[in-house]
């Protein structure tokens, strides 16, 4: 028993001396007397008050790409989704709502479309100033006209605040260049479809091509009695005016059967 005893008593005391050498290990000791020591030197970077270029740089980054997200990249997707909107001015209000809409979507949501699109727009823009002004020839209708930032609904005299509201959504219906417009998309239609000339005596055709003629012509009012001058203030009438459609269905006709562009100059009178 007492033997038993003696092997108990060594064991644990093994143990113990072995805890201890472990726990007061001279080297140890050292080691960490040195790490305070450096800490002493080094300042500490975590501090607010203390300067660090790397913290700066940061800052700054963040900052900047806080503010690129809030402010720069939604002005780049409604600066594209007005382009876009504006430049299906010849397709119905419900399809520029939508892909206005679906631009501001598609920008916000993806980083390349937010790239590729704008640089789409300003080298088309670059190569119609450099066809229209730096070189003789026919003028190209390259980059759309801007009319308003969603144009949807014609612009009509009201009051200043009522005005002021609907301003990025109103435009001339009137503009003379929207039949030019139009004419000018009736004509890349049939020129894109190499068969439009075989096809559009046939019966089963002539319906459909009479009443796409008639929607495009009915998207904008134009004067029937177009005047080689623009009509001044006081002699315009205060009645108003009425669309009349068959201006520019004959001038869509013409469009298509003649491979010269139509050149169409009309005011409103």
């Amino acid at each position: 028993m007492s033997n038993d005893k003696s092997i108990l008593t060594n064991l644990v005391n093994n143990v113990s001396y072995k805890l201890q050498k472990a726990a007061y290990d001279p080297e140890a000791d050292a080691y960490a007397q040195k790490k305070e020591e450096k800490a002493e030197i080094t300042p500490d970077t975590t501090d607010p008050n203390t300067f660090n270029k790397r913290r700066f740089a940061n800052k700054v980054y963040d900052q900047f790409t806080n503010t690129f997200k809030i402010c720069i990249w939604p002005f780049i997707a409604i600066m594209s989704a007005m382009i876009v909107a504006n430049e299906m001015i010849v397709y119905p209000v419900p399809m520029r709502i939508i892909f206005f809409i679906f631009t501001i979507i598609l920008i916000m949501l993806n980083s390349i479309a937010a790239v590729l699109l704008p640089i789409f727009y300003m080298l088309k823009g670059g190569y119609s100033y450099y066809i229209n002004n730096m070189k003789n020839g026919q003028k190209q209708r390259i980059i759309p006209k801007i009319y308003a930032l969603l144009p949807i609904m014609e612009y009509k005299e009201t009051s200043y605040l009522k005005s002021l509201l609907l301003y990025p959504f109103s435009y001339p219906k009137t503009d003379s260049e929207l039949p030019e417009i139009t004419n000018d998309y009736w004509k890349s239609l049939i020129e894109s479809f190499k068969g439009y000339d075989k096809i559009k005596d046939l019966p089963v055709f002539v319906n459909d091509i009479k009443n796409a003629k008639k929607s495009l012509s009915k998207l904008y009012e134009i004067s029937s009695e177009p005047s080689s001058e623009p009509l001044k203030p006081s002699e315009s009438s205060s009645e108003p005016l009425k669309p009349s459609e068959s201006s520019l269905e004959s001038s869509l006709e013409s469009s298509s059967e003649s491979s010269e562009p139509v050149e169409k100059n009309i005011n409103i009178k």
